[in-house]
């Protein structure tokens, strides 16, 4: 893997084109606001925004690397009726790479769908193509240390995410998600359990969050506590929202290897 804290910096900078058009940026905005809502019905309103922005803009590349992000995440969240092939996304993370190839969101969007499609090599020559067009972006460092985490690799996921709050102190509410999950492959139930809190104290209605609050307490023993974690997901979960078991699968359990 590239040494990810220094990347290639042999690469000519560009001027990175991001979109001129108001209106384009501001649907674009709007569609990300959604997403951080992490509910299925949001990211209907994800993908009209970003398809909007993109066709206000045919060049914003971030706005097709956002639009492959909803087949992903419902696939990630067990949606019913979901994309299992992910051929959508990867298709809308190249598009977005050939409209610019150096916006680094298109990589890492590539990256992320990769690999939960289990293909390691890409997956990390997308994220390091990421980093290298733009090494300030806290966005594709994250993506690349969760990521690393579905791959059950915790120990390069820790340097990654420990950058990104380094890179941007302004970040959505859910991006404390993945430290707890790399301490919870750690077997730092309690520490995992602190973060997960931390995250469901802004956005309740992160249910993947929640099923990994479940296992951290059944990992730790705290069979009472996994029950009622189980309980809170049954209530709160509307009709149209994951079932627990699919997601559970899409992230791996504590190996007793992972170096």
């Amino acid at each position: 893997m590239l040494a990810v804290i220094a990347p290639d910096q042999t690469r000519p900078a560009k001027q990175r084109r991001g979109t001129v058009d108001s209106q384009a940026y501001d649907a674009y905005q709007k569609g990300r606001y959604a997403y951080f809502r992490y509910e299925p019905q949001a990211f209907v309103e994800v993908l009209s925004q970003s398809v909007n922005a993109a066709e206000l803009d045919p060049d914003f590349a971030n706005a097709y690397a956002q639009q492959a992000y909803c087949p992903t995440t419902l696939y990630v969240f067990g949606v019913r009726g979901s994309d299992k092939t992910l051929d959508a996304a990867v298709g809308l993370a190249r598009e977005a790479i050939r409209r610019d190839d150096d916006a680094a969101l298109g990589y890492a969007r590539l990256g992320w769908v990769l690999g939960y499609l289990g293909r390691p090599q890409e997956t990390i020559a997308a994220f390091d193509a990421a980093l290298m067009r733009d090494p300030d972006n806290p966005e594709a460092y994250l993506a690349y240390g969760e990521t690393m985490n579905h791959l059950a690799r915790p120990y390069d996921a820790g340097p990654l995410l420990e950058t990104v709050f380094s890179k941007d102190s302004f970040l959505p509410p859910s991006w404390e998600f993945p430290q707890g999950h790399r301490n919870l492959l750690l077997g730092e139930q309690e520490v995992a359990i602190g973060h997960f809190q931390s995250v469901l104290d802004r956005v309740s209605r992160f249910v993947p969050e929640r099923v990994q609050m479940v296992r951290a307490h059944w990992e730790l023993g705290d069979t009472e506590g996994a029950k009622q974690g189980i309980a809170r997901i049954t209530k709160s979960r509307p009709s149209t929202a994951l079932p627990t078991q699919n997601a559970c699968s899409r992230i791996p359990f504590r190996k007793k290897r992972m170096r």
